[in-house]
């Protein structure tokens, strides 16, 4: 970032500083990650508020630190730096970012969907930067605050960027297009997530509409033509591709099964690709990537290389074995229709004596919550999958369906200690285990309650 606090001043309405020519490095949230010459924004989280590092941001030699301003009025005296008043430090963030996003003239593609998000985020960002120099937001950094951060990361060295939208409200991703202006969108597919606040599905398609509508009148859009839902966007769009397992296709692949060591494979144009990431469903999100990539000018050559190098990120179906066990840990986040890609998943792996299910409540399910998390336990049955081990209120609706349809290694339990422990006493050599929940059940701590019972660790 090239910006002065003097830029910054006028961007949001106040007055100038003293310092009005202090370049501003960066942005910064967090005064633990920042380094000199970041400007710290205050922000009022649901666990912490950022006001109270404001002393410690500017010790360490933040350029200046955007506060609320009926904070500043109690709080001036004592602070040694800058303080830049503001009404709402939030959208402060946001007003920076979308005049910073006018500095680029490159293209920015936005991808969204119920599932996939950030597996194709990072495919394509790994797909293109094979030809460009691409920025792409961290992590999951795809709401109202991660989505700012990351375009203020951008610099001149860019010819391209990637964004994740996610949203959990109607509205949010129009927001969030607002803001980045994106040239580009790619929609991975629609599901059951966050049916607590849009419903139904019919709900979550017009949550991903935002996207489509921003861009119907100057842009590009990528849909995957095997969800039959985003069909409805076909052709408002000026420029709208599908992509799919069908030859109908603007971009299409032919599955080609599983490799030796249950990785899927797939062709598509001139290559033919493995995705080490397990999981059929993995194919869509390469394939995504894929077109978006030919589209840019991507080599075949090239966009194989970057898929079959691509590695997943922490918590999404990476996978560990110690003692003999294979642990898919899938715990970053669920929703019934991730859970259920994952259980067939755990049901095509070849290898195993056994396979065990260890879930987590999904939440934000709303009044759907029980009938999904039932539909779940017929599901885990109907697969015939070997144990299944529900943590949390809502997952006991799942294992009291699994019971009542006639399976026999069934346990609920009520605290993650109690999971591990009848896990470890319950597991043995050549088991395959799936470990998956909501964001919010913190799944991970089974993950490592596990490996701490376990030796003999061995990371794939």
């Amino acid at each position: 970032m090239d910006l002065t606090l003097h830029v910054i001043t006028q961007i949001l309405g106040v007055p100038d500083t003293q310092e009005g020519r202090l370049p501003v490095s960066g942005i910064s949230i967090d005064s633990r990650t920042l380094t000199r010459g970041m400007l710290f924004f205050a922000l009022k989280g649901e666990k912490s508020d950022g006001h109270f590092f404001v002393r410690e941001a500017l010790k360490k030699g933040a350029s200046a630190a955007v506060v609320d301003r009926h904070w500043i009025s109690q709080h001036k005296n004592g602070q040694e730096g800058i303080l830049i008043p503001v009404k709402n430090p939030l959208v402060a963030l946001q007003e920076v970012a979308s005049y910073y996003r006018k500095r680029f003239r490159f293209p920015v593609i936005a991808v969204t969907g119920t599932n996939g998000k950030t597996t194709t985020k990072e495919m394509l960002s790994a797909v293109l930067g094979m030809k460009y120099s691409v920025a792409k937001s961290e992590g999951n950094f795809n709401n109202h605050i991660g989505l700012p951060l990351s375009i203020c990361a951008w610099d001149n060295t860019n010819t391209m960027a990637v964004l994740e939208m996610g949203t959990n409200h109607f509205g949010e991703i129009r927001r969030l297009c607002e803001i980045a202006r994106p040239t580009h969108g790619v929609i991975t597919n629609v599901g059951k997530g966050h049916l607590e606040f849009f419903g139904d599905l019919k709900g979550v398609l017009r949550a991903k509409a935002e996207l489509v509508d921003f861009l119907k009148d100057r842009g590009t859009v990528f849909l995957n033509g095997d969800d039959f839902h985003l069909q409805s966007f076909k052709g408002i769009v000026p420029q709208t591709f599908m992509y799919g397992f069908s030859e109908n296709y603007d971009f299409s692949g032919e599955e080609l099964g599983t490799d030796p060591s249950g990785f899927p494979k797939m062709r598509m144009g001139e290559a033919e690709v493995t995705i080490r990431v397990p999981g059929s469903y993995n194919l869509s999100n390469g394939l995504a990537a894929a077109a978006v990539g030919r589209h840019f000018g991507v080599s075949w050559e090239a966009i194989k290389h970057a898929l079959e190098s691509f590695r997943p990120m922490d918590k999404r179906m990476t996978f560990v074995r110690f003692s003999g066990m294979t642990v898919f840990n899938d715990t970053y986040n669920a929703n019934p229709t991730s859970v259920q890609q994952a259980l067939n998943t755990l049901k095509e792996r070849q290898e195993g004596k056994r396979k065990i299910v260890v879930l987590g409540d999904m939440l934000e399910l709303g009044k759907r919550s029980r009938k999904e998390h039932q539909n779940i336990g017929d599901c885990v049955v109907q697969l015939g999958l070997d144990a299944f081990f529900g943590f949390g209120p809502a997952m006991r609706s799942a294992t009291d369906r699994a019971c009542k349809l006639g399976m026999n290694a069934v346990v609920h339990s009520e605290s993650k200690s109690d999971v591990v422990e009848k896990l470890l006493r319950f597991v043995r050599d050549g088991d395959v285990i799936l470990i998956k929940g909501s964001r919010g059940m913190k799944m991970e701590e089974i993950v490592a309650g596990l490996q701490e019972g376990s030796k003999g660790e061995k990371k794939e």
